[in-house]
Formats: C-alpha cells, sequence, structure tokens
C-alpha cells in the first residue's frame, strides 16, 4: 500500500501547467497502485491456493507490533503481511469475518488513500490483535479436538499415620493459564481416615495428599531446595517470577569466559559482563557459573554444522586462548591465573572481592555438553579445577552437563559413545558433583528409573561413587515446535507439560537427584525466536511469538504448578523422598516432614 497522501493542486483554469506531466504519470501509478492492493487484499481473502508472506515473517512481524505500534512508515509492510495472515487461517479453515473482514480490509486501504493514516495504522494493529486471539482460540479447539487416551479414574487405598489428609490437585482447575484471570484455584477436599486406610481418587494428573497439618515451620534450608531455573531471569534483569514460583539457584545464561575478560592476554582484566550479573542477582538467589575459555559457538570446528545463518556469530580469533579447536587453553598459566581471579572476586571471603558483592559464588561448572566434536575437555576440567579450588577450597565445580542415557535410542548411544568416556577419563578427579541434561517428551519421566541405573553404574565404576548428581537442564514443551531435522514433534497441551514436570520432579528427586534446573528459560524465546523450535516453547510464560502463543506476558499452567509443588516442599525435610508401593501402575512418592516420622507430602498418579 502506498502511504503517501498527495494534495491536490490548483492551477489556473483547472489546466496543467506546461512541466507538470510527470505528475499525471504519478497519478495514474497511483490509482493502478490501489487498484492492485485491492485486487490483491481481495483475492487474499477470497482464495486459499497461494501463499505469498512466510510464516517466519507473520510471526516476526506480530512480535514487532506487540512492542511497536504500526506507523505509516511500516503501514504498507504491515497491511500485506495482515492480508497474508489472513489468508493462511482461511486456508486453515478458520473464520476470521469478526476478526479481519473483506470490508475492514477495504475501509483500512480507504483510510490511507485519503491520507488518513493515523487511523490506518491504529487498525491494522487492531486486526493484528484480533487474528491473534482467533488463531490461539482455534489452536485450543485443534488441541481439544486432537485424540488423546482417556484415563479412567480410580479409586485407591492407602496406609497412613495420620488421621486425616489433605488432597489438592497439583494442577489449577483452568485448562490453560490464558484462562486464569485473577489467581488460580486448586481443587482441595479434606479426608478422615478409617483405621489408618485412606481412599483417594487418582487421575494421569498428579495430585498432593498432606498427611496431617502442615508444620509450623518450614524445614528446607535453601541450600538443600531442589528448585534452580536456567536462566531464572528475563532478559538477564527480572527475577521476579523466578522469585515468585520459588526458585533458589540461577544457571545464568551468560557463561563467564576468559576471552571476553581478557580479549588481549597481554592487558588488564575487563570485569564488566560478569559484574553485571552479580550486581543484578537478587538476594538470597544462589549462582551457578559456567567457566571456560570461550563459548563453544565461537569455535569453528571442520565437519560440524554451523547454527542457523540468523544466530550465526562473527568470525572471532581465538588464537591468543585456544589450542586450535580443542577445549586446551593455548598458555595455560595465564588462564589458570585468570580462573584463580575469577573465583576470588566472586567467592565472598572479602579478600579481591567485586565491590559490593552481596551474593557469592560457591558453584562452577566447567564449559557445558562436551564434547562436541572436540579434543581436550579432560585437560580443561583438570586445569580449571584446580586452580578453582586453590582460590576457594570450599567451591564445587560440576562436570559441563553431559546427555542422559534416556529416551531415543539416538541419546542412548550417544551417552555410550560420547559421554561415558569423559567420565572414564576423569576417573574420579577433579569433579564434585555430576551433571546430567534432559529434555524429550511426554511419558518420559517413566525412562528415568533405567537410565539412573546406568549413570550410577557408571559412576561407580569410573570412581565417582556417592558424588552428587545435578540436573541442570530439564525441560519439554507445551504446543507444538516445528520440524527440525526431519523430526515432527507432536502437539503437547499445557497441562499435559504441568502433569510431566511434577512426575519428573518426584522420580528425579527418588532417585537421588538433588537439584533440577527447568530448561530453556523462564520466558519463551531461545536463539532465533522466530524459528518456533523446541526450546522456543519450554518457557513457563509466553513470549508473544508462534502459532499456539495467547499472547507476550501470559503464564502457563507449568508456572502456577511449579510455585504450588515449591510452597508445599518447604516443609519437606529435604531426604530423598521415598516412592511408595500401592498398586501396578499406581506411582506415589512421600517428602517427609522428618525422618523420624511415617507423614509427609505425597504426590500420586496413575499411568494406565
Amino acid at each position: 500500500m502506498n502511504i503517501r497522501c498527495y494534495k491536490k493542486k490548483h492551477y489556473k483554469n483547472n489546466r496543467i501547467l506546461p512541466g507538470k506531466q510527470k505528475g499525471i504519470n504519478l497519478i495514474i501509478f497511483i490509482v493502478f497502485l490501489f487498484l492492485a492492493v485491492a485486487v490483491a487484499a481481495d483475492d487474499v481473502l477470497a482464495q486459499k491456493n497461494q501463499r505469498v508472506v512466510s510464516d517466519e515473517i507473520i510471526t516476526r512481524v506480530r512480535k514487532e507490533i506487540s512492542q511497536y505500534p504500526t506507523t505509516p512508515d511500516n503501514l504498507r509492510m504491515r497491511y500485506r503481511i495482515l492480508v497474508a495472515w489472513a489468508r493462511k487461517l482461511i486456508d486453515e479453515d478458520i473464520d476470521i469475518s469478526e476478526a479481519f473482514s473483506r470490508q475492514e480490509a477495504m475501509q483500512i486501504r480507504e483510510l490511507a488513500e485519503k491520507g488518513n493514516t493515523d487511523e490506518a495504522c491504529s487498525r491494522v494493529n487492531n486486526a493484528f490483535v484480533r487474528l491473534g486471539k482467533i488463531s490461539y482460540k482455534s489452536n485450543q479447539q485443534f488441541e481439544e479436538s486432537t485424540p488423546k487416551k482417556k484415563i479412567v479414574p480410580r479409586v485407591i487405598s492407602f496406609n497412613t499415620k495420620a488421621s486425616k489428609v489433605e488432597i489438592t490437585d497439583a494442577l489449577p482447575k483452568n485448562r490453560k493459564g490464558f484462562d486464569i484471570k485473577n489467581k488460580p484455584y486448586f481443587n482441595t477436599v479434606v479426608v478422615n481416615s478409617e483405621n489408618g486406610i485412606v481412599k483417594v481418587k487418582l487421575t494421569d494428573e498428579p495430585i498432593w495428599i498432606i498427611e496431617g497439618n502442615l508444620p509450623k515451620t518450614k524445614k528446607l534450608k535453601p541450600e538443600d531446595s531442589p528448585f534452580g531455573f536456567h536462566p531464572a531471569s528475563i532478559n538477564n534483569r527480572d527475577y521476579g517470577y523466578a522469585q515468585d514460583i520459588g526458585v533458589v539457584y540461577d544457571r545464568g545464561g551468560i557463561y563467564i569466559m576468559w576471552f571476553l575478560v581478557q580479549p588481549d592476554i597481554t592487558k588488564n582484566y575487563d570485569w564488566q559482563r560478569s559484574d553485571n550479573y552479580f550486581k543484578i542477582l537478587p538476594y538470597g538467589m544462589m549462582p551457578l557459573k559456567n567457566i571456560t575459555v570461550a563459548h563453544d559457538g565461537m569455535v569453528k570446528v571442520p565437519g560440524r554444522r554451523s547454527p542457523p545463518r540468523k544466530v550465526r556469530r562473527r568470525e572471532i580469533d581465538l588464537s591468543q586462548h585456544l589450542e586450535g579447536t580443542t577445549y586446551r587453553p593455548k598458555d595455560k598459566g595465564a588462564y589458570s591465573t585468570w580462573v584463580k581471579a575469577t573465583v576470588e572476586r566472586y567467592d565472598g571471603d572479602g579478600i579481591d572481592d567485586m565491590p559490593g558483592l552481596h551474593t557469592p559464588a560457591k558453584y562452577w561448572q566447567v564449559d557445558n555438553e562436551p564434547p562436541r566434536l572436540r579434543e581436550g575437555y579432560t585437560d580443561l576440567v583438570l586445569i580449571t579445577s584446580k586452580a578453582i579450588k586453590e582460590a576457594d577450597p570450599q567451591a564445587k565445580v560440576l562436570i559441563g552437563g553431559l546427555q542422559l542415557p534416556c529416551g531415543e535410542e539416538r541419546k542412548i548411544r550417544n551417552y555410550y559413545r560420547t559421554q561415558a568416556p569423559l567420565l572414564k577419563e576423569l576417573n574420579g578427579r577433579a569433579i564434585d558433583i555430576v551433571d546430567f541434561h534432559w529434555f524429550g517428551l511426554v511419558g518420559e519421566w517413566k525412562m528415568l528409573p533405567e537410565a539412573m541405573r546406568i549413570v550410577k553404574d557408571d559412576l561407580k565404576k569410573y570412581g565417582f561413587h556417592n558424588t552428587p548428581i545435578w540436573f541442570t537442564e530439564m525441560g519439554i514443551y507445551s504446543g507444538k515446535p516445528s520440524v527440525r531435522r526431519r523430526e515432527n514433534l507432536p502437539l503437547q497441551s499445557e497441562r499435559e507439560q504441568a502433569s510431566e514436570m511434577i512426575k519428573r520432579y518426584a522420580v528425579a528427586l527418588s532417585e537421588g537427584v538433588e537439584k533440577i534446573f527447568w530448561a530453556w528459560g523462564m520466558k519463551e524465546g531461545f536463539g532465533n525466536i522466530n524459528d518456533n523450535d523446541f526450546f522456543d516453547n519450554t518457557g513457563f510464560i509466553y513470549d508473544g511469538i508462534g502459532p499456539n502463543d495467547p499472547g507476550n506476558g501470559i503464564k502457563k499452567n507449568i508456572y502456577y504448578t511449579h510455585k504450588k509443588m515449591a510452597q508445599l516442599l518447604q516443609y519437606w525435610d529435604g531426604n530423598v523422598p521415598e516412592k511408595i508401593e500401592i498398586g501396578k501402575n499406581i506411582f506415589a512418592y512421600r517428602f517427609r516432614f522428618n525422618s523420624l516420622e511415617d507423614v509427609g507430602i505425597i504426590t500420586a498418579w496413575i499411568d494406565d
């Protein structure tokens, strides 16, 4: 659409003065342009065969409009994309007549033609919002119509030493976070026990069973909390949501890298980036920091697939810092000195600390997810761990996130091919905590016990017997990510995501996992935020982008579910929860109030 407004020119005797022939051509051009747009708009809203604008462009513009209103400068472009999106929804047999009719399209065009661009811009903005709601509702209806295996509720009996129990749904009553207007409602009933037996109705969605009354004091110490997030902040600034839902540990998305702190190893350190992280980190939020020479994405490894063009990083010269494409620092002495200076700056011992440091770092993770077709990771661990311990003997060192042998066969093969050999090379050295990463689909919680059996056997075999285990990345998505690497991921609802989270926490903690960090992100959006990949859909809060997104800032069901879980488990004593054997396909785990009593908080569900 041509946005420029041309004033009518009056000449003597209504004649066109000599030299104004170009004006005729311009007027003719404008007329034909508006006719073309009119035909295109009608064609777009009437036909279902052509695709002019990609889904990615539509998604990008939807995001832009949520932040920056339409202006006369971009009205033409946004109108064209609005019409293309309308056609796309029509292609999907969605009735958009109430959101963006053909008449509305014509009116917007006429407003622009008459020079009333402000009104035209406003209408474009409003039409995008209305279509967004229509799109969300259609996806909601599709989700409701998608066949799901029906689980028949079962009434089960279990033994308890409490005279009564309080039964609370683990998930809020509302089907989606979008439906929660004020605060979530969790169905709750109180049931008296008879001769030490309580009858409870179970479905495939977990419930919480509180045996007796909650203790008067909270038992779980902050340092014993299992609740972490990767990362806990939004845009590296806002920790309010994480604090609201009970998150205690933050694995920040930004690593501390030698290359960034000291780009030229002959010059002084620049602590600005890492200092900013610790300045923003709120009191009570405990940091886990990744430390390394340079981010793996900065290293160009022959034969390794490059990231998508939109997220490729600029060419970086790492010749001062790395031995080729390995993990090994080129100048081991200089690197070790830097590691010690880093740990000393953030350890909170009062010696050479960052000015104003209020939350020290006591957990350090060496790089992330090795080996990625690179050599020398074990050498990096040995050098880094030694330097960390020299600076702070109380600090704990984590291995850089190994893939858990759980889920798809390729993940299990990769564990044996690339992950277990790293444990073997380390041979019980330099690592205080072993970290695994676990993603996958709804239902994979059932596979964890076997995966943990494999892991524990290998840890014992390779010298890490009784070494604590953390999951610093665990997550599943809601919605339907785009096809990637020929992998057609299924649609998963918000309730399925929230249920799976509870089940994963319960099973993992019962298997002895000490800390679990949800990943990726409190809010949706990862890397190229417009490609709708797996990690664009794992967050607890929508970002306003994607086909199943109801709007920026709307909390998912999982947000309220996590908050409920963290609130209840404050009364848990922190010891490994016990699995309660009740019957076939019944899963129940008790988080005791204290080790001397057989009462606590139970989560339970069935899986038929």
